[in-house]
């Protein structure tokens, strides 16, 4: 009798033992399923490449990760202003969620100056524009006082501030307009300026001379002569009848 209750006792014990070794396990089950998530959570992940990427595009991309932009200086660069230039810690360097990626932006090209190219020849001036980071967009001649094939000016003008790479037209001289002196002799002195004006020339200097072949106050001789070709704005002298002075 004593050794059957001896034996139901051990039984009982061996059952209490193995539901307890079994809620035991249970829960050591369920707080390790707990723990995994945060774990897995908090575990490094490879830093994403951001670079060239604007601030919002790059927050997009780790938004997952939550890690955070932190914008800590720009530099001048070919990108679009914004853009991303650099960032620390580098792509695929492994960080924990939460963790700051420091970048550095773009303020897009730098600005330069047009240069003072006035004066220079074409070719010369070319290579001064392209050694100040800036390119020729087109050449176009006019008449001007300069010689022929020198920089008249440019668009935009010198001085002007523009980005780098940007293009610009160059002036070029064709050297002075040509056009036929206007005939004025005969004529008094005031037609004879009136038609000198009309015609794109100056009056130079009048020099006045005692005569009895012409009236007095009538232009008797003129330089250049007519009929030449001077170039336009140029100087025409006269000589005038009339009471030496």
């Amino acid at each position: 009798m004593n050794e059957q209750k001896r034996s139901n006792n051990r039984a009982l014990w061996i059952s209490v033992l193995i539901c307890a070794g079994v809620a035991l396990l249970i829960s050591a089950g369920v707080t390790l399923g707990l723990q995994i998530p945060g774990f897995l959570a908090r575990r490094p992940r490879p830093t994403p490449e951001i670079v060239g990427l604007s601030v919002e595009e790059a927050e997009g991309v780790v938004e997952p990760y939550r890690f955070v932009i932190l914008p800590v200086g720009e530099n001048p660069s070919d990108l679009e202003e914004g853009v991303i230039l650099s960032q620390d810690p580098e792509p695929a360097e492994p960080i924990c969620p939460g963790a700051i990626i420091r970048v550095v932006l773009s303020t897009g090209r730098p600005m330069i100056e047009v240069p003072q190219l006035a004066g220079f020849e074409l070719v010369h001036a070319t290579e001064l524009l392209q050694a100040a980071g800036l390119f020729v967009s087109d050449v176009v001649s006019k008449y001007d006082t300069l010689a022929e094939d020198l920089v008249i000016g440019t668009d935009p003008e010198a001085g002007t501030a523009v980005e780098k790479g940007s293009k610009v037209t160059l002036f070029v001289s064709l050297g002075p307009e040509l056009v036929e002196v206007p005939k004025v002799t005969g004529r008094k002195l005031s037609t004879a300026r009136k038609t000198i004006e009309e015609q794109g020339f100056v009056v130079g200097a009048i020099t006045y001379r005692v005569t009895g072949e012409y009236y007095q106050g009538t232009v008797m001789k003129q330089t250049p002569k007519a009929g030449e070709m001077a170039p336009k704005g140029s100087q025409i002298d006269l000589v005038v009848a009339g009471v030496l002075r």
